[in-house]
């Protein structure tokens, strides 16, 4: 029997199952194995929701629901052997992935284990930087915010209460502004006077969201400044403290909640051979996604240092992802069979901005949508990746829960 073994039940690797055993499932020769360490499917696009959602308006259990797809349910009636626990090591000279005390075997293996926060050796970020890859962070957010606005309600010496967010890129601005809406809320819930929150982004480079052209990036800032969100591009952090954030030019910013959103890192799979990465750890691939140097072993997703049609390392999208796990499942039987498969190309797709509230920037290759018409693409968009998990009708009923749910802050 040929084994093939997935790390990761992210966009990229639950995606790769459900497309593998689509395409076995009729033939027993094959199976298909996907490890993870949550029994759930997380809806990443939608942390920085529940990381800015006003704790009155939504319960834990209401925002989980609206983020998690349990792996059970997603895989039930499936030919895919889900197993629960975390690949802390990848002997490839045995072709064996040890998962706590157990050894699973694999005749081909795909790395689609994601990523993880960037801190860039920037001396205090890691320690004071608040990162949002997962529920866990996202929940510990929510509560600095809030907890940051309560225990300031009778300090009258406090001039003002500073949320910061360092970098400016998709999770960063559409962080930033729902922060803006969850102020409103705050300063009503505390009688804490709305003009002393402040709400900051810090972006390195000399726009935000670097994907987006000059008219589409003046979009969405026009929008957050409309929000009251104070941008400060080419700011370069040095250093952070309990307290401050210092800039490479000198100025210092205060701080009462730091959220750290300036760059993602490969998720860090020990092995008996080295990988090859770049720098930040993503391993590099071939032309069809196999991890260079070794044969059966593939890398897609976030893990993954693809390179698009102009030679390009590709963003870190869920759309992108999903579109190697397709190729990947479509390539990898021909390798099966040794025939050669074309090289990947990535066509790209719609891409959307939330920035606070109904409102949403929707880029496509040559223009773009934006305000209340992008936030109902959004929501279109939400609804066609559910579709695809659970069926229609329960998609339609979790799209529109989750509009409710998210919309609280509106």
């Amino acid at each position: 029997m040929t084994k093939i073994v997935i790390i990761g039940a992210g966009f990229a690797g639950l995606k790769a199952a459900l497309e593998l055993e689509k395409r076995y499932k009729k033939d027993k020769s094959v199976s298909v194995t996907l490890i993870d360490k949550h029994d759930y499917h997380l809806y990443s696009p939608s942390l920085y929701e529940v990381a800015a959602s006003e704790e009155e308006f939504s319960s834990i259990s209401q925002l989980e629901k609206r983020v998690v797809l349990p792996l059970p349910q997603l895989l039930s009636g499936k030919r895919i052997n889900f197993i629960q626990g975390e690949a802390n090591f990848v002997d490839q000279r045995q072709k064996k992935v040890k998962v706590g005390i157990r050894e699973i075997g694999y005749d081909y293996l795909v790395l689609a284990a994601g990523s993880g926060p960037e801190f860039y050796n920037i001396p205090g970020a890691q320690q004071h930087g608040l990162p949002l890859k997962n529920l866990t962070e996202a929940f510990r957010i929510r509560n600095a915010l809030e907890f940051a606005v309560q225990s300031h309600t009778q300090d009258a010496i406090k001039q003002y209460i500073r949320f910061v967010v360092a970098g400016g890129g998709h999770t960063g601005v559409e962080l930033a502004g729902e922060m803006s809406k969850l102020a409103d809320i705050l300063a009503w819930k505390y009688n804490y006077p709305r003009e002393k929150i402040e709400i900051v982004i810090l972006e390195s480079s000399n726009q935000l969201i670097p994907d987006f052209n000059s008219q589409e990036s003046k979009e969405v800032v026009g929008r957050l400044l409309d929000l009251g969100v104070e941008i400060k591009i080419l700011s370069l952090i040095f250093k952070v403290t309990g307290q401050l954030v210092e800039l490479l030019d000198g100025e210092r910013i205060h701080y009462d909640v730091l959220v750290w959103t300036a760059g993602v890192r490969a998720a860090n799979v020990p092995s008996s051979l080295p990988w090859p990465c770049d720098r930040r750890g993503h391993l590099q691939v071939d032309g069809v996604l196999r991890v260079k140097g070794f044969d059966n072993i593939f890398a897609i997703g976030d893990i993954a240092d693809t390179k698009s049609n102009r030679g390009l390392r590709m963003a870190t999208t869920a759309q992108a992802g999903m579109a190697e796990a397709k190729f990947l499942a479509q390539s990898l039987p021909k390798l099966l069979q040794n025939k050669k498969p074309r090289e990947f190309a990535y066509t790209p797709h719609p891409f959307v901005v939330s920035v606070g509230g109904k409102w949403a920037l929707v880029k496509f290759q040559q223009r773009y949508l934006s305000g209340y018409i992008g936030y109902l693409v959004r929501l279109a968009a939400d609804f066609r990746y559910y579709s695809s998990l659970i069926g229609w009708v329960k998609a339609l009923k979790y799209t529109l829960f989750r509009a409710e749910i998210f919309g609280r802050n509106d």
